[in-house]
């Protein structure tokens, strides 16, 4: 911080990419890698010291942190099923 450097974590939800099409299961929310791309500058342009993207998985992510630990995989499990994470 002292020398100005500042950082950024990007945390990305599906990108249409050659790995993601590898992927058997959802993709919900799956976003061009143009779009992706125009996410992150626009984080990085802001100084943003998180950058989160899709909207709606970010906020599904959210609620299932702030959950105990019992509710938030009750609910991982009733998704994805037991075993499939």
């Amino acid at each position: 911080k002292h020398d100005g450097i500042k950082v950024s974590m990007v945390y990305p939800g599906f990108v249409k990419s050659d790995l993601s099409d590898q992927f058997i299961s959802d993709r919900p929310f799956m976003l061009t890698p143009e779009k992706a791309a125009d996410i992150v500058v626009n984080g990085i342009e802001k100084q943003k010291p998180s950058i989160t993207f899709p909207f709606p998985l970010n906020v599904g992510t959210w609620f299932l942190s702030v959950m105990p630990a019992r509710i938030s995989d009750f609910f991982m499990n009733l998704l994805f099923g037991a075993g499939k994470r």
